[in-house]
């Protein structure tokens, strides 16, 4: 049997601009299977997710934790563009430059968050907004445009500069068992259409990763489910939860800043999507499921996507500029 890997995957927590640009970790009120140390209930909760303000996703949410019926899933974000060394994963054993939907395989974690600060200076806390324990890597066929430089039909810029244009998502959600009203297509997929902000891709062969869910404390504790961490609120501000040096052995709290440092921070911009030694992961995991909900006095839980908003949701319409019901 093959040893499941680590990998975390860097992402901000502040959006870069105004709704349409790159989006940061946003506070989401949810309903969804929260798991403790010893049991498993349906309850709702806030946590952090991708997004632009409370309850307002971008033009898709990437990991997406609104996926309803399936496992989160991962598209497009930093596996569609060959632009950018930082879009290939820095393993252990090399530097070839590979997206992170190439590598994986069922069973490996990927790790979504970044450390604060996220590139210079004494780290003070590591933060952890989502993990996915992967299922399974689904091909989304792509065909190359007709001509280079050609628009698919949104229009777009970055349509053009792109040589492959996906499937439409109807067609390939349906071949997954997601229609137009479900979550999974309204969040997420539907981006892919004519119109949205990845009609067109670079990777001539595109997968997307989808995540395991096993709304259990065993599963949680041994890293085999997917899981979002509960969000806290410090300095006034949402964070998902995150671990300081209080919460983990010295000689492994160490390790993690050394992981960072020689590792994810050696891209100061964006951070490289980096393979981490898998027991120091899974101690990370343990430490941050420790304190997960401890801000809304549910020390010791996270939640197991599926999750449903609770709220009316807003989502970035590119070709409207506003936010609409998704």
């Amino acid at each position: 049997m093959t040893t499941p890997r680590t990998f975390f995957f860097p992402h901000a927590r502040e959006r870069e601009r105004a709704p349409g640009g790159s989006p940061g970790r946003v506070p989401f009120e949810i309903t969804g299977d929260l798991v403790d140390g010893s049991s498993t209930r349906r309850g709702s909760a806030v946590v952090c997710a991708d997004g632009y303000g409370l309850n307002q996703c971008a033009s898709n949410q990437d990991p997406c934790v609104f996926c309803e019926p399936l496992g989160p899933l991962h598209s497009f974000c930093r596996v569609d563009t060959l632009r950018g060394k930082d879009h290939y994963v820095l393993e252990l054993e090399g530097t070839q430059r590979r997206f992170l939907s190439d590598v994986v395989r069922p069973g490996d974690r990927i790790v979504y968050g970044k450390a604060d600060p996220p590139a210079k200076g004494a780290i003070t806390r590591i933060w952890v907004d989502t993990v996915i324990a992967v299922a399974r890597r689904i091909r989304w066929p792509a065909t190359v445009k007709p001509a280079p430089g050609t628009s698919c039909g949104s229009g777009a810029s970055v349509c053009k500069q792109r040589r492959f244009q996906f499937r439409a998502p109807t067609v390939f959600g349906a071949t997954l068992g997601v229609v137009r009203t479900s979550d999974a297509f309204k969040f997420h997929l539907r981006d892919a259409d004519v119109g949205g902000a990845h009609c067109c891709t670079e990777n001539r062969d595109p997968h997307v990763i989808e995540g395991a869910v096993i709304p259990t404390p065993a599963a949680v504790l041994a890293g085999a489910t997917s899981f979002v961490t509960l969000a806290e609120q410090s300095d006034g501000k949402w964070w998902p939860t995150f671990v300081e040096a209080t919460d983990l052995a010295p000689a492994d709290w160490t390790a993690l800043i050394a992981f960072f440092d020689s590792k994810v921070r050696r891209n100061p911009r964006s951070g490289f999507i980096s393979e981490m030694d898998s027991t120091l992961g899974l101690k990370l995991l343990a430490a941050v499921v420790a304190v997960s909900g401890r801000g809304q006095g549910m020390s010791g839980t996270v939640a197991v996507p599926p999750l449903t908003p609770s709220r009316e949701t807003m989502r970035w319409s590119p070709s409207t500029k506003t936010f609409v019901l998704p």
